[in-house]
C-alpha cells in the first residue's frame, strides 16, 4: 500500500494522505480505519472504527470540516468524484462499515434494495415469504398490483389474533 502525506493547504486544517490509487482524505480520517478487516472481493475490507450511526445496520460517520458525512460516501467521492444524480453508494462487500473505494459502487436505489439482504428483497429473490414458505399458486394471496401474501403466515396471524381476543374476553368476564 502506497501511503504519502502532504502539508495542510489552509482550507483543510489537517494533512491529507494519498492511498490506493490517489484517494485524498485527511490523515484524521485514516486513523479511524482498520485496514485488517475480513477479506471480501479478493481484498480486505477497510473497517471504520470511528463514530457510527448505531442503528441496526451501522454506517461510519465522519466530519468533513462543515458537517457530518457518512464515511463510505466520503471515501467514494474522494476516489471517484461526486455521486451521480439519482444514485446512492452500495457496499459490494455487504459490510456497512467498510470504506474501501473498490468495495463501493454507485447504483440506483431500486438496485441497492434489490441487492439487500433484508427479508423482503431476499424473499423476492428466493420466491419465498419472509418466514421461508414457498410462494406457490396454492399458497399465495395476490393483493393489489405489486403485493402478495403467504396463506400459511396469514392463517397463523389470524389464529394468534383470535387466541388473544378469546383471552381478553375471558379476562374481562
Amino acid at each position: 500500500m502506497n501511503i504519502k502525506t502532504r502539508q495542510p493547504t489552509g482550507r483543510v486544517p489537517w494533512p491529507l494522505i494519498l492511498i490506493e490509487g490517489g484517494e485524498k482524505l485527511p490523515v484524521r480520517f485514516w486513523t479511524k480505519v482498520n485496514f485488517e478487516g475480513p477479506a471480501v472481493l479478493d481484498s480486505p475490507c477497510w473497517l471504520w472504527t470511528g463514530a457510527n450511526t448505531g442503528s441496526g445496520y451501522p454506517y461510519g460517520v465522519s466530519w468533513d470540516g462543515l458537517r457530518r458525512v457518512k464515511a463510505h460516501r466520503w471515501s467514494w467521492q474522494t476516489a471517484n468524484g461526486g455521486i451521480p444524480s439519482g444514485q446512492e453508494i452500495d457496499h459490494l462487500c455487504r459490510n456497512t462499515l467498510c470504506v474501501r473505494a473498490s468495495h463501493l459502487q454507485a447504483v440506483t436505489r431500486s438496485e441497492n434494495i434489490r441487492r439487500s439482504d433484508a427479508p423482503g428483497p431476499r424473499a423476492v429473490r428466493e420466491n419465498t415469504c419472509k418466514r421461508g414458505h414457498p410462494f406457490t399458486l396454492e399458497n399465495t394471496l395476490v393483493r393489489g398490483k405489486n403485493w402478495r401474501e403467504c396463506r400459511i403466515c396469514r392463517r397463523a396471524i389470524k389464529q394468534a389474533s383470535n387466541r388473544r381476543m378469546r383471552l381478553a374476553r375471558k379476562a374481562a368476564a
